[in-house]
């Protein structure tokens, strides 16, 4: 923590300092502050936290994705910098890209970008026969998803299966604000040679919270 000593004593975290305080800055207070863009990118960004830095500015402007990244979700792992805990967000960084969804870091935020074979890794192990929270279908534009406890829970809150005339059927991760026409753009599209329907399933639990 930042401390400033002065004539009334030691302050920790203060966002004021007077003349003739002394300011203390811990040597590892830039890394645990500063914003880290992982994963799937051609290389791996790390930035000084500054107020108002939005993930629309740092995706336009410094990462290039490799080819074979997956659009459709992505983490931020947010840390509480006066608890041991953390929180997972997710997020479409195609929306993001396209401008529909944008949102401001915080000091210590690791953003994770995924490869598609990641994904699919993901999806085997936090496999849809295990509990799982509530599906979350209400991402607003502009809005990370809701906050989970662990990697597991967000993954299997946001997990769509498609089943019937589509090109890809199966699990897929979707974290971003999409209508119907999108959401099976991601599942390879209707199937225009295959007569039958096209079924949307979610995890259905029941009251013990267990897969039904």
């Amino acid at each position: 923590d930042i401390r400033v000593s002065s004539n009334k004593g030691i302050k920790i975290n203060i966002s004021k300092v007077n003349p003739g305080d002394k300011l203390f800055i811990p040597y590892d207070y830039l890394k645990r502050n500063g914003i880290i863009i992982s994963g799937n990118i051609t290389e791996k960004l790390n930035l000084d936290y500054s107020p108002n830095i939005e993930i629309f500015d740092i995706f336009n402007n410094f990462i290039q994705f490799k080819k074979d990244t997956y659009l459709n979700f992505a983490v931020v792992e947010r840390k509480n910098l006066k608890f041991p805990t953390k929180q997972f967000f997710a997020f479409s960084p195609l929306s993001v890209i396209q401008n529909i969804q944008n949102f401001k870091l915080e000091p210590g935020d690791n953003v994770i970008i995924f490869s598609q074979d990641e994904i699919n890794e993901l999806l085997d192990d936090y496999n849809l026969n295990k509990t799982v929270s509530n599906i979350d279908l209400n991402i607003n534009v502009g809005d990370l998803s809701s906050p989970h406890g662990t990697l597991e829970n967000l993954i299997n809150s946001l997990i769509i299966r498609i089943e019937g005339a589509v090109t890809n059927p199966g699990p897929k991760l979707v974290a971003g604000p999409l209508n119907l026409k999108d959401l099976l753009k991601i599942f390879g599209d209707v199937n225009k040679d295959s007569i039958g329907t096209i079924s949307i399933l979610e995890p259905i639990k029941n009251n013990s919270g267990d897969i039904a």
